[in-house]
């Protein structure tokens, strides 16, 4: 079938869907349930390259049987489960008052057992592992949260874990906006802002660098610590614009960090940034032809 299109690199989800004789609103809502990766958003539209729309074409063609009962619940009822589980076992342990040495292992936990013990969809998308991982944390945020309000609508008192849970809890919410550099358009769509989200990036640092002053109890004084944290987090801001698929880093680290205190929280904010950079240039280094490109030549392929 022949198919007509503004870049020959690029397909939009009516496109896609010519190639199984559908409608764009089947691949809408393929893409929704993780099973066909788009490269993002073209005037409110999603796009598609060649090579995943002809991968998706073959997988879908010998599935379509199943497709229709099962696939499309299966994305979201995984993510539910996760955080469902992990804010249940968190209550307990809160309830319990064994929150303190237990969280610690429910938090390794949440980060193993996505990554090896749990059947993903049949067709996930890029960084589904990561997804999941970020909602089991959260989940244990959610838990730890209203285990103390929880105890006191039964006359119990409360162990601690208010403070805990509603640090964890802000640090997911702050790193749902650094994972996501993109925010909605009038029309609806995701669409990147690129200006808008640096400045965003800019200010974080900024912030957290005045932080750090006082937990390291260096005074560098308000223009360095503005320069600083402005050099320390725009290349972190150019590698999150420039990746295919979201690692979900920032909302795994931040608020498992944050059960800790908030100085851990800052830390995992730089360490987390820094390992972002350093694997960006070490993939770029790795897959261009061997030549003398300078920093901001490979930060900016």
């Amino acid at each position: 079938m022949s198919m007509t299109t503004t870049n020959q690199d690029f397909l939009t989800a009516e496109e896609v869907g010519q190639l199984v004789r559908s409608d764009g609103y089947l691949v809408q809502r393929m893409y929704a349930s993780w099973l066909i990766d788009a490269i993002g958003y073209r005037k409110g539209q999603l796009i598609f390259t060649v090579e995943e729309a002809h991968r998706w074409k073959s997988w879908y063609l010998k599935n379509c049987s199943k497709y229709h009962g099962s696939f499309l619940g299966l994305s979201a009822r995984v993510l539910a489960g996760f955080f469902l589980a992990s804010a249940s076992v968190a209550l307990l342990l809160g309830a319990t008052g064994v929150w303190m040495q237990g969280i610690p292992v429910l938090l390794i936990l949440c980060l193993v057992l996505p990554a090896f013990f749990v059947v993903p969809p049949p067709r996930p998308r890029l960084g589904w592992r990561f997804k999941q991982i970020r909602f089991a944390v959260m989940g244990v945020a959610a838990g730890l949260a209203v285990a103390d309000p929880a105890l006191s609508l039964f006359g119990f008192g409360g162990s601690g874990t208010w403070e805990v849970g509603s640090r964890m809890l802000l640090c997911a919410l702050l790193s749902l906006a650094l994972d996501y550099p993109e925010i909605r358009s009038e029309e609806g769509p995701m669409v990147r802002r690129p200006a808008l989200y640096l400045f965003m990036m800019s200010g974080c640092g900024v912030l957290a660098v005045l932080a750090s002053e006082s937990v390291l109890g260096v005074h560098l004084g308000f223009i360095p610590s503005t320069i600083a944290g402005v050099l320390l987090c725009v290349p972190v801001g150019l590698v999150q614009l420039m990746r295919r698929y979201d690692a979900h880093a920032f909302s795994i680290a931040l608020p498992a960090a944050g059960f800790f205190s908030w100085e851990y929280a800052l830390i995992a904010f730089f360490v987390t940034g820094g390992v972002l950079v350093v694997i960006h240039l070490a993939r770029q280094y790795l897959d261009a032809p061997m030549k003398d490109d300078s920093l901001p030549e490979l930060m900016m392929r």
